[in-house]
């Protein structure tokens, strides 16, 4: 028979991270801590979860709150409850992300900033085992994209070829073969009648993902 253990108070959190492709590179919104513990470091957003919501709305609630959007797809990441995670209380944390299409969030003016995931695994300036969960986003992503729709998850409902092969390169740290590329996502794919005008000032076609 287990060992009854006695019942104790532990706070529970969300944190999000907000998620996009900047230019080349994966990266996720952070902001300063204002106060102690740790006064200055980067943290991830997080929010308490109230008696009346759930986790998931919890991490919703939040990504509206910061963003303005109504509507972003937001997934489970994982569970951190190491005793010592925080030093001033035993805090489980539930991480998530929320997708956010390229070019769609102007985090500044929403008082936080947009950081490169590879710059904050290197870095020495990140709160708590923020980290940690940078790391396993960064995996993630990186093991799924081959095989799920999370590419599309960062571009917007239409939206160039060039643009989703930059993502799934990035996810991926290697360049692809367009054709090899194009050919892969082909039945995935179908193409509208608009073009528009891409990086390189030459227009590319528009599609937008099969139903």
């Amino acid at each position: 028979m287990a060992k009854k253990v006695k019942l104790e108070k532990i706070a529970i959190e969300v944190n999000v991270l907000i998620t996009a492709i900047v230019g080349d590179k994966l990266e996720v919104v952070m902001a300063k801590r204002a106060e102690a513990p740790l006064k200055g470091k980067l943290e991830i957003l997080n929010t308490n979860v109230a008696k009346t919501e759930s986790l998931d709305d919890a991490a919703k609630r939040l990504v509206k709150e910061v963003t303005g959007f109504k509507k972003v797809e937001v997934a489970q990441l994982g569970t951190y409850g190491d005793v010592k995670r925080k030093p001033d209380d035993r805090v489980i944390s539930v991480a998530y992300i929320a997708f956010i299409p390229m070019n769609t969030f102007d985090a500044k003016a929403a008082g936080v900033e947009f950081y490169a995931v590879d710059d904050l695994i290197k870095s020495k300036n990140v709160a708590f085992d923020n980290k940690k969960m940078v790391e396993d986003l960064k995996n993630k992503l990186k093991a799924e994209v081959a095989y799920t729709d999370v590419a599309f998850k960062f571009v917007e409902e239409e939206f160039t070829l060039p643009d989703l092969q930059r993502v799934h390169e990035v996810l991926l740290e290697k360049k692809l073969f367009k054709t090899n590329f194009r050919r892969k996502i082909v039945d995935l794919v179908e193409q509208t009648e608009f073009q528009m005008v891409g990086d390189a000032h030459r227009p590319s076609r528009v599609y937008k993902r099969k139903k």
